[in-house]
């Protein structure tokens, strides 16, 4: 397996407006309505929510999906992904472990109405998107 390469940016620091842009963000609402596969995906979750949840973010094939529901089997552990080409590669799971493909940004707002709290949340790296 080759090694990954080493980032370069030419950014030195923080953006020089971030604390503006953030506050901005933080006094408006997302309007942007939740798509239609992404609610029936969450639905599909029902009741989950009332366990100690791990989300896997970004999952790809669910390989780190199936090693968090090892890892923590008193958990139930959810892969989520966009991309289905992956999601069809994933192994076997065990019985804590499910895998859906939803927008992770839909998939977060509709956890947070649900009123999940999550006991663990991974976005491991590397994940081949956003570059």
């Amino acid at each position: 397996m080759a090694a990954s390469r080493v980032p370069r940016s030419s950014q030195t620091g923080p953006h020089r407006r971030l604390d503006e842009i953030v506050r901005r963000h933080l006094a408006s609402s997302w309007r942007q309505p939740i798509r239609a596969y992404n609610q029936t995906a969450f639905a599909g979750l029902s009741g989950l929510g009332e366990r100690d949840v791990i989300v896997d973010a970004g999952c790809g094939t669910a390989r780190s999906t199936r090693a968090l529901a090892l890892r923590f089997p008193h958990c139930a552990v959810i892969g989520v992904d966009r991309s289905l080409a992956r999601l069809d590669r994933a192994p076997g799971l065990p019985q804590n472990a499910w895998i859906v493909r939803a927008d992770l940004a839909d998939f977060w707002r509709l956890a947070f109405s649900e009123g999940w709290r999550l006991y663990r949340h991974f976005l491991l790296y590397p994940n081949p998107w956003p570059k």
